[in-house]
């Protein structure tokens, strides 16, 4: 997975040691599969060793893409919910979370 962040967006993200779901793309609305924003943000987070927070009173959706999201630094939760729909999984030896 190859992730673009504005320079901007990083220095905003690192300033703050901060990332939420949302700024690279999340919806959390329930319907849109975020599922790939979910996995870039731990995975910029990984990188730049920042804490990753979830959007308050989110739900993410998580289709079934063969995505990984390792998570290596503090995650906060917080309220946010998370729909794991496993009826079209393209591979179900991919983990979801991997922490």
């Amino acid at each position: 997975m190859h992730i673009n962040v504005h320079p901007n967006d990083l220095a905003r993200f690192s300033a703050a040691s901060i990332v939420r779901y949302s700024d690279l793309g999340a919806v959390g609305d329930g319907k849109n599969d975020d599922m790939e924003a979910i996995a870039a943000t731990h995975k910029l987070a990984n990188f730049q060793d920042l804490k990753v927070e979830a959007d308050k009173g989110y739900t993410y959706y998580i289709g079934g893409k063969a995505l990984t999201a390792v998570i290596q630094t503090d995650t906060d939760f917080g309220d946010a919910s998370f729909i794991i729909d496993d009826r079209n999984v393209q591979n179900r030896n991919v983990s979801v979370f991997v922490v």
